[in-house]
């Protein structure tokens, strides 16, 4: 058990309060500092070790004492690399809204994030098989027609074992505790019986009425019965993903379709309860979609531009300037709180292109997988925005 050498430095410049109050069991049995980490703590697996020796481990106290000293630990560069850009990070997100833990004079748990397995209903083209059992569907036919693999579904191996048994019993210890807030991804939850049986515990043991539920969900499989049993919950908070609408919607989130998601928004209403945000993970294919998204819904649309593995054919990053200028004139026009990171983001990587040879690369890469995506899906790209379809016309091999 590790102890830490100094309390909470909030005026570190990398200061970041997760660490202190929140810890993450990842896929298939991994611990991170949140989910938005894609480097997991060393050694240190739920496989042998409890949620509660993760958070007070060593791996967790050295990151501690990093931020609080001004480092900036590769564990924690997707927020590194954001706010290099101008891009508000997490890590800023979360110091703004959880600032009322700055009192806290050492580690406490009160914020538990899991993910119970990759069960999934859908494969969206920016997933991978690590987070949705469906797309070894969709790597199993670019096998079949001998088509090399997107960036995205490279180096996934097939997990049999989501220490199911280990992750609810150490979820339940936790829960048992005390804790404010339980956070659960996927896969799709509400497709995963273990995060059922969480959700029934914490009824049971009378331990709901004082917890938030945060959910993220693709908003395809959540039931009246279990949205009325959520009621029991302090307070519940549903993250709708949703990467567009109408047919660039269809084209990411694929096998959904778009009438059918408009109607489970409309119904979720009936739920005055349950508070709802969607999110929307930013790529080339969505980039002239994203202001029709925010007019879409009175719904508060967050923006992520976490695209993984980072610097994939899929990011916008690397889409020519008439393209970048129009997504973000139009995303300009909707006043979203947003428009800064989108300035920002534009500029920074306008001024830190790749050599033409190195674009020209990602470019054509970004136009074999969208055809080998339709191949196997029998989709259409040419559904997408017209400019956008234009671009990858001229992109022709």
């Amino acid at each position: 058990m590790a102890t830490d050498t100094k309390g909470m430095n909030t005026d570190s410049k990398t200061f970041c309060i997760m660490p202190w109050v929140q810890i993450n069991l990842s896929l298939p049995n991994t611990y991170n500092p949140c989910c938005n980490s894609g480097i997991p703590y060393d050694n240190t697996t739920a496989n042998d070790t409890s949620i509660k020796d993760a958070f007070a481990g060593t791996k967790a106290s050295q990151l501690r004492n990093q931020l609080n000293d001004g480092e900036k630990p590769a564990i924690c560069d997707v927020c590194w690399v954001k706010e290099d850009a101008g891009v508000f990070s997490e890590r800023q997100g979360y110091n703004k809204q959880f600032k009322n833990y700055f009192h806290i004079d050492k580690p406490t748990l009160k914020y538990l994030d899991i993910e119970f397995d990759n069960r999934c209903n859908l494969q969206c083209v920016m997933c991978s098989q690590h987070n949705s059992d469906q797309i070894w569907k969709t790597v199993d036919k670019f096998r079949e027609k001998e088509l090399p693999l997107p960036t995205t579904l490279k180096r996934h191996t097939r997990h049999k074992n989501y220490y199911s048994i280990e992750k609810k019993q150490y979820a339940k210890d936790v829960l048992t505790d005390g804790i404010d807030i339980l956070k659960v991804t996927g896969g799709e939850p509400f497709l995963s019986k273990d995060f059922l049986e969480i959700l029934d515990f914490a009824i049971e043991k009378d331990l709901a009425k004082g917890l938030e539920l945060n959910v993220t969900t693709n908003g395809t499989k959540f039931s009246k019965t279990i949205l009325e049993k959520m009621k029991q919950f302090k307070h519940v908070k549903l993250t709708i993903s949703i990467d567009g609408t109408g047919e660039v919607y269809e084209y990411i989130r694929h096998p959904f379709s778009w009438e059918q998601l408009d109607k489970r928004l409309l119904k979720i209403k009936q739920y005055s309860w349950v508070d709802v945000e969607l999110s929307c993970v930013i790529q080339a294919y969505n980039w002239l979609n994203l202001d029709q998204l925010v007019n879409y819904s009175d719904y508060y649309v967050n923006f992520d531009f976490k695209l993984s593995p980072p610097g994939c054919e899929l990011s916008p990053e690397f889409l020519p300037d008439h393209i970048l200028d129009l997504g973000l004139e139009r995303f300009r026009a909707t006043g979203h709180r947003q428009v800064e990171d989108m300035e920002n983001f534009v500029a920074y990587h306008k001024a830190n292109r790749l050599s033409n040879n190195q674009l020209e690369r990602k470019n054509d890469l970004l136009y074999e997988t969208t055809i080998n995506y339709d191949t196997v899906r029998n989709t259409s790209y040419k559904t997408l925005d017209p400019v956008l379809v234009k671009w990858l016309n001229s992109l022709k091999i």
